[in-house]
């Protein structure tokens, strides 16, 4: 009579674990080979998407040019996001000409200094 698949891989776990195996498969695999020897691209991609941040493995500066060269800001951060960051960063002078608050200013009500 001829095993069956699972007494077959029942029968490799218990001697792999029996003669303490394991560790040196482990540890001879680890040195001789690449991940991609071992695992396919999915399987891969998976586990990094499941234990790793972007920023585990990108540096801060590499994240920036990669968003800067594939996205708009409103296509990433709502409207108030932005204007958050803006107040934060700059005055209305940094960001408006004078024309455009004095515009601004005059259709709220205001006088502009």
């Amino acid at each position: 009579m001829t095993p069956t698949k699972n007494q077959n891989e029942d029968f490799v776990q218990e001697v792999i674990q029996e003669r303490n195996l394991l560790a040196p498969a482990i540890a001879w695999i680890k040195e001789n080979l690449d991940p991609g020897d071992v695992f396919d691209e999915s399987q891969l991609a998976e586990d990094v998407k499941n234990n790793l941040g972007v920023d585990d493995v990108f540096d801060d500066d590499d994240i920036k040019d990669y968003a800067k060269d594939s996205f708009e800001p409103q296509d990433v951060f709502d409207q108030d996001d932005i204007a958050s960051a803006a107040k934060m960063l700059f005055t209305p002078q940094d960001v408006f000409d004078e024309d455009e608050l004095r515009e601004w200013a005059e259709n709220h009500g205001m006088a502009y200094v």
